[in-house]
């Protein structure tokens, strides 16, 4: 179990993929988990998830009903594997093998448009650890990190950020400057 590795109990879930059936929300919430982190819904802020939403063909979508589960959003331009990975599919390829500094200069501008115009914003980033973590992707990582620690960014779990929007507080309010 994971609470005999980890010490504790999961409190999230990101599904492989990022993908999301009409149960998965209900499922993760009959878990007792409290948060998400799944789906696109927006960009710098936490929300509550919906449960069972429909998208019938040629028609306007049914939104399901809202649950406990906080969603904390993800972005395909902020995951690693689109800007670094070779991939041949059944559907194409995804290009890949970018200069890791590419993809982080990328990830600076979301994060400086981010504390510009979002007042409390969080910015969620995917690593694979068989993606990132080859020397040369970890060095400009570790630049990245360097470059958000120097202009004030601060890093925290997605336990404490669903923990901290449960209490009320705002994240990612639209303030332009």
């Amino acid at each position: 179990m994971a609470s005999d590795l980890m010490g504790k109990s999961p409190k999230g879930f990101r599904s492989p993929s990022w993908d999301v059936s009409s149960r998965t929300i209900k499922n993760i919430e009959a878990l007792g988990l409290i948060y998400d982190s799944s789906q696109m819904g927006k960009d710098y802020s936490p929300y509550y998830s919906r449960s069972q939403d429909q998208f019938p063909k040629q028609k306007p979508p049914i939104f399901g009903d809202q649950t406990t589960i906080i969603e904390i959003p993800v972005s395909w331009s902020l995951d690693d594997y689109p800007y670094l990975e070779f991939s041949k599919g059944t559907s194409g390829f995804i290009p890949g093998l970018k200069k890791p500094e590419y993809m982080y200069d990328n990830w600076l501008d979301d994060a400086s448009y981010m504390s510009r115009d979002f007042k409390n914003g969080n910015l969620v980033v995917t690593l694979h650890p068989q993606v990132s973590g080859r020397g040369h992707r970890l060095l400009a990582f570790e630049r990245w990190l360097d470059t958000l620690i120097e202009r004030g960014f601060t890093f925290t779990t997605m336990e404490e950020i669903a923990l901290r929007f449960s209490q009320g507080e705002k994240f990612g309010r639209y303030e332009p400057a």
